[in-house]
């Protein structure tokens, strides 16, 4: 289940996101300033799986997701903290800005109030593009369905669309909600969700003989901590 993110003085709420009686889908309808739909609940160390669709050929701008998203209004209703992966179809100057085809992963860390100019060929301050893949062949197709997968651990994050892996990073990454993502961009759906857990760990002393013990590093908020396991017969 998902939601909105809630009105207030500055909150980008300018989508008309339309779920489905189910709520396994859900319908952005409006082409405006940037806006987000996200979940409830925060995830970590889970593969997200889903559908992204657009269904019309009557603008090219972003489409996307968000992850590791903090709620504003636990720090101050401008402040936003989060991941983006966001999807252009073609190139334009958007305003003043050069906004380009292609993908871009980026990092949103401080005080926005103006989220169209700020999010515009991303040329602000307070967002950093960690990786970014832009030419004439990445943009988004009209009414072709894109099934994607993001892996988020306490330690890597992976995305892929249609199985071809599009950016794999590592760091130390914090538990955060996940969600949807449009700018200028309407009739988009969403749907098939999915998730499963995908455990961080590894072990640190592989080889051991029976009744020693073993030593597993495993990723926790705070990116490891390491704990014995001892070996019996």
């Amino acid at each position: 289940c998902i939601r909105d993110r809630p009105s207030s003085t500055h909150d980008p709420a300018y989508g008309d996101w339309q779920v489905t009686t189910g709520g396994d889908s859900v319908l952005q309808v409006i082409n405006g300033e940037p806006t987000f739909f996200v979940s409830p609940d925060s995830f970590i160390n889970v593969i997200i799986r889903g559908s992204i669709s657009v269904n019309t050929a009557n603008d090219d701008d972003w489409i996307g997701f968000v992850f590791g998203y903090q709620d504003p209004d636990t720090i101050s209703l401008n402040y936003y903290d989060f991941y983006l992966f966001d999807w252009k179809q073609n190139n334009q100057n958007f305003g003043g800005n050069a906004a380009l085809e292609g993908y871009a992963l980026s990092r949103v860390d401080g005080t926005v109030t103006n989220f169209g100019q700020t999010f515009a060929g991303k040329t602000s301050a307070q967002i950093n593009v960690l990786q970014s893949q832009y030419s004439n062949t990445d943009g988004w197709i009209d009414f072709q369905t894109y099934n994607f997968a993001l892996t988020y651990t306490n330690t890597r994050t992976v995305i892929e669309i249609n199985g071809d892996t599009l950016f794999n990073i590592t760091g130390c990454f914090p538990p955060g909600r996940f969600g949807f993502y449009n700018y200028s961009q309407s009739q988009v759906s969403y749907s098939d969700f999915s998730y499963e857990v995908a455990a961080e760990f590894d072990v640190v002393t592989p080889e051991v003989c029976v009744g020693d013990s073993a030593f597993i590093r495993a990723y926790t908020d705070s990116c490891y901590t390491n704990a014995g396991v001892q070996v019996n017969n």
